[in-house]
């Protein structure tokens, strides 16, 4: 158009900003900004409106701002965009205070500009501003239509306000499908899982339609409460709407079915998605992973990538997890490259991935060169070569790590505890253990649990201090199990506490349903018993 000398218009510049408004596109979009600023048009209102929009979407919110600041003149419209652009990137507090300020420029705020407040309030939790803005809307006397009932619905879930919530939606002259969705999908969000089941009915029973929304929701309550089987019917109901082909729902539907253990079905679901996006193919990663099925996982990496979908952090964190057994190292290090190439491999979640992954396959130089590679750390990295060491069976050097991250002051937590008890165990190092067991609340306020207890006493009991052992357990506050049970009837095996090993074969009696690994002693213990 340009090389045959026709100049561009408005209109010519509105539809290519609408084609630059997406992530993707922003060199693009600032191209055309740039012509726009070398035209007429450039204080063109419904242009600059189009180009916060197209900055806003593209996630460069700064250069959105820039342009609002610079309009000669901004109308309803332009509040808005800005308005929803700050929501829309979570900076909620400044969506309120342009909302304020853009009334005290005498523009009176629209039921979008309601809505898009009241949305970016939600988000970060902000009740007051969102029942401020609530009263705003009462006393302007706007239209309560269903588009706003299901915004003020919106904001009091999203800030965990249910009753009042629940209020307007009973207070609201009709219910229509968008208000129903904004009810379930608040309560499944703020995890009211059953009054989401109720309310279900209910729309049902007056004969309103579910849309995609309303089924994800509901699908998503299921497999948080693991009811399987109502999740099928769930899927029938989608399958003969003619909305399983949605993309979200499809995504919901994997994630039910993996989450309640059915991966064949989560893999049909998604072999029959008409369209997947990158979270379709995460969530079938991610499931694979979870059920052991490595290969399976990643076949899908390959697939994704010789389909040339994106990547995400998400999809290598999948596919990492998949490499974590020494069949798969090789994929582990081809992976390993591409994320160098990426410049991923900076990123801590990813680092802390990688060590787990190397430490898991037995690679234990990888592990520590990706460790000291960081490019800085945070107690998840840390915890994570503590962890490698010990996987590993390099206990005095995981106790050297241990020590330097109490020197640097970063934070520890149960699981990192369980590790060094562990090996403290395996090594028979029971002053060490003791003292680890004792720090762990008096130092850093973390309650020791049963599997603390569990090494301490497998420790004791490697060492033959049996009784030092039971005295152990009759101070703790959990109550005991099959796995100490049996760790303390093997140990009484081994140095013949005939006395103990009556009163823990008790307790495992006690207990109810033995574990096969506790009958496995029971031959060794009647031999001590006849001695």
């Amino acid at each position: 158009m340009r090389q045959q000398g026709v100049e561009a218009n408005d209109v010519t510049f509105l539809c290519l900003l609408k084609a630059c408004d997406s992530e993707g596109f922003l060199k693009e979009g600032k191209l055309i900004h740039n012509c726009i600023l070398q035209s007429s048009f450039a204080n063109h209102i419904m242009v600059g409106n189009s180009i916060i929009c197209m900055y806003a979407k593209c996630g460069c919110l700064k250069y959105a701002l820039r342009v609002f600041d610079e309009l000669p003149k901004q109308n309803i419209v332009t509040w808005n965009a800005m308005i929803h652009a700050y929501g829309q990137h979570g900076f909620g507090h400044e969506a309120f205070q342009l909302f304020e300020q853009m009334q005290r420029h005498g523009v009176n705020p629209s039921q979008i500009t309601f809505a898009s407040v009241l949305k970016a309030t939600s988000h970060i939790n902000a009740l007051k501003e969102g029942q401020l803005i609530h009263s705003k809307i009462v006393m302007l006397g706007s239209e309560w239509d269903a588009f706003m009932v299901s915004a003020l619905i919106d904001m009091y879930t999203g800030c965990g306000n249910i009753e009042d919530a629940l209020c307007i939606f009973r207070n609201s002259c009709k219910h229509e499908l968008v208000t129903w969705s904004a009810m379930i999908s608040g309560l499944v969000h703020q995890f009211h899982y059953e009054e989401a089941f109720m309310l279900y009915q209910d729309m049902l029973q007056e004969d309103v339609e579910p849309n995609g929304v309303t089924f994800v929701c509901i699908l998503k309550a299921c497999s948080a409460l693991g009811l399987l089987d109502l999740g099928r019917c769930i899927h029938m109901f989608t399958a003969l709407s003619r909305l399983e082909s949605i993309i979200e729902v499809g995504n919901t539907l994997i994630d039910m079915y993996t989450k309640t253990g059915k991966i064949v079905d989560a893999l049909i679901v998604f072999e029959k998605m008409p369209e997947k996006d990158v979270i379709s193919w995460n969530a079938m990663m991610y499931g694979c992973t979870e059920h052991n099925l490595n290969a399976e996982a990643l076949l899908l990496f390959s697939k994704m990538q010789c389909q040339g979908k994106q990547f995400t952090i998400v999809t290598f964190l999948s596919a990492l997890r998949a490499c974590s057994d020494p069949l798969f190292i090789e994929w582990g290090r081809l992976i390993h490259f591409s994320l160098v190439l990426d410049c991923h491999e900076a990123d801590l979640v990813i680092g802390r991935t990688l060590i787990d992954m190397y430490a898991r396959c037995q690679s234990f130089d990888d592990a520590v060169m990706v460790f000291h590679s960081l490019s800085s750390q945070n107690d998840a990295s840390w915890s994570a070569i503590v962890v490698a060491c010990i996987h590993c069976s390099h206990i005095d050097l995981a106790l050297y790590y241990f020590s330097l991250m109490l020197q640097q002051g970063y934070s520890l937590n149960k699981v990192l505890f369980v590790s060094l008890l562990s090996a403290c165990s395996q090594k028979g190092m029971a002053d060490e253990a003791f003292h680890y067991f004792s720090m762990m609340e008096s130092m850093y306020g973390i309650i020791p649990v049963l599997e603390h207890y569990c090494c301490v006493v497998d420790t004791l009991g490697r060492m033959g201090s049996i009784v030092e052992a039971e005295d152990l357990l009759k101070t703790s506050p959990c109550e005991m199990n099959h796995t100490t049970c049996a760790y303390l009837l093997n140990h009484c095996k081994t140095y013949c506490n005939v006395g103990a090993e009556h009163i823990y074969f008790d307790n495992l009696n006690f207990l109810d349903h033995m574990h096969v690994s506790c009958y496995a002693l029971l031959p060794d213990m009647q031999t001590c018993w006849k001695m």
